[in-house]
């Protein structure tokens, strides 16, 4: 076991600091010969398995065979879902109307982690932009956070009515435990994204952006909350 890797990185040993290690260039070795010595240790074969903690992904296994396993917080039991198994994960694809071969949909389930809520993101984006799906995860790394924050890239260029989507859509990322329709009315009217009728607008905005698997909707509760990852993104973008 290789514990707390991060450390051997640029970006820890510059500043200590972690927020910006999407640039590849601060994922990177800080002395000579670490990505060196973790691109030799993925290529053993005699059955042992070692195993890297890290905050970050180092950027030498970007495009290594490794397996890369999500650690959420023991104070956050709602941050993610658990991975299906493979199969389960091409069964979603297939039902949600991915059509391919079996070993072409067995790679798009791991680039995904095998995550229900990656897989079905890309599903909805990839049926309702009406593109080739395989570009959606051209070029995407190996790292399943960063994965899913390219797919909402993508995503965000085919909302229905972008501005007052993605306007909707930070505004919930701000309140994690979720936000009743009544409080929501008020945080949008300052926002100016609804002009008139801005229940009936409101709601038929909301039930667009749940099919859209990008929010859940409790019509009981009358409240709206957005899966931790989702939110994550858009409070990013704030």
């Amino acid at each position: 076991v290789i514990d707390a890797a991060e450390r051997w990185l640029t970006g820890w040993v510059k500043d200590r600091q972690l927020d910006d290690l999407h640039d590849m260039g601060l994922r990177q070795g800080a002395e000579e010969g670490v990505d060196e010595f973790l691109k030799e240790i993925t290529a053993i074969e005699s059955g042992s398995h070692i195993i890297i903690t890290s905050r970050v992904l180092p950027e030498v296994l970007d495009t290594l065979d490794c397996a890369i396993v999500p650690i959420l917080p023991k104070d956050s039991i709602e941050h993610g879902l658990p991975a299906l198994s493979q199969e389960a994960a091409i069964e979603l694809l297939t039902n949600l109307g991915v059509i391919a071969p079996v070993e072409k949909l067995r790679e798009v389930a791991k680039s995904l982690a095998n995550h229900p809520l990656a897989l079905t993101g890309f599903a909805k984006v990839a049926r309702k932009a009406g593109i080739n799906w395989e570009a959606l995860l051209s070029g995407k790394s190996s790292d399943p956070s960063r994965v899913f924050h390219q797919l909402l890239d993508e995503t965000r260029k085919h909302l229905p009515d972008r501005l007052r989507s993605e306007g909707l859509l930070k505004i919930v990322s701000c309140i994690p435990e979720g936000v009743t329709l009544e409080a929501l009315e008020w945080l949008i009217k300052s926002k100016e994204l609804y002009k008139k009728n801005l229940t009936s607008d409101l709601i038929t905005q909301i039930l667009t952006l749940a099919d859209w698997n990008l929010l859940t909707w409790d019509s009981n509760a009358q409240s709206v909350r957005l899966h931790a990852l989702v939110a994550e993104y858009f409070s990013e973008l704030l």
